[in-house]
């Protein structure tokens, strides 16, 4: 199992929980690189020392090279993660 940080475009979660549509959240992959889970809340950059910290900023600086990720919820009510293009993402915005 791996994982990374990625930016989430959730404007459910961002009613709910007042907070913005895009947060950065931890996410985890299966050995054929499929997501299996993330994190619900925002990821809050932490480290023990200064350095830690830069490693984690850097690793949040990252998530900005990958594709946006969207939740959506399919018939069955359950909630999953896909990537989504930079043009889907700029018609939300506008909308």
């Amino acid at each position: 199992m791996t994982w990374n940080y990625r930016v989430v475009y959730d404007p459910v979660m961002a009613k709910v929980e007042l907070i913005g549509e895009y947060t950065v959240r931890e996410v985890f992959y299966d050995e054929d690189g499929e997501i299996t889970f993330w994190s619900n809340e925002a990821a809050v950059p932490n480290g023990n020392s200064w350095e830690e910290l830069q490693d984690e900023i850097a690793m949040y600086a990252e998530a900005y090279e990958l594709p946006c990720l969207v939740v959506t919820v399919g018939e069955d009510e359950e909630e999953t993660l896909v990537e989504w293009s930079e043009d889907e993402a700029d018609e939300a915005e506008e909308a």
